[in-house]
């Protein structure tokens, strides 16, 4: 199956992502792949942002043209995940997905029509794991991490998580019974063992 876990930074998607793949690979009933997005446009743009100086790409460019480069990559490196989408014996795991493009739309207010329009040819997953964390929470952990989020280089980091996490939501509750919404507050331990009755439910048809 294909299955998409999103949320903030710091809710612990990789972390549940890592230890899902590990017990699904050791139970030998399936294989398990990550398989994060990232848009090699995007990545263009901040090296063209670059000769600027040490200058985000949305500052030379604007939210829309980059999000509009994301959502057009998402869709295209989507046409490879077709082939785990049904599948009770392949599992794909991804993140910075469709939700999480969607909430960028309506974060920087381009949930157009035509933007929306762009993410219908995407290859939909077949389970949808949203991580709900506060933002204190959520930058609590990022400032424990090693690796640096881009959140934290905000002039106001609180306020920049907050307004994601809010149009995550909005995102969510738009698309209602189609999400499953967990409590990212609990334990890693926990999470596993609902996700995967979460899965187990799914190949049964529950």
């Amino acid at each position: 199956m294909l299955i998409e876990v999103a949320g903030i930074d710091g809710s612990g998607k990789t972390t549940l992502i890592h230890a899902a793949r590990k017990r699904i690979n050791e139970l030998g009933q399936a294989y398990a792949y990550e398989r994060p997005f990232q848009s090699e446009g995007v990545r263009l743009l901040e090296a063209a942002a670059s000769r600027a100086g040490r200058c985000r790409p949305y500052k030379v460019f604007g939210h829309s043209t980059v999000e509009a480069v994301r959502a057009v990559d998402l869709v295209a490196r989507s046409a490879l995940l077709h082939m785990y989408k049904g599948s009770n014996v392949q599992h794909a795991f991804c993140d910075g997905y469709v939700v999480e493009q969607l909430g960028r739309f309506r974060q920087f207010g381009l949930a157009t029509a035509q933007n929306l329009e762009i993410l219908k040819f995407a290859t939909q997953p077949d389970i949808l794991i949203y991580l709900r964390l506060p933002a204190e929470q959520a930058i609590e952990r990022m400032r424990g991490r090693p690796k640096g989020d881009s959140l934290l280089l905000e002039d106001d980091p609180l306020a920049a998580t907050q307004k994601v996490i809010s149009a995550l939501e909005e995102v969510i509750a738009d698309l209602g019974s189609g999400v499953i919404a967990l409590d990212a507050t609990q334990s890693p331990d926990r999470l596993l063992t609902e996700v995967m009755q979460i899965i187990e439910r799914s190949q049964h048809g529950a």
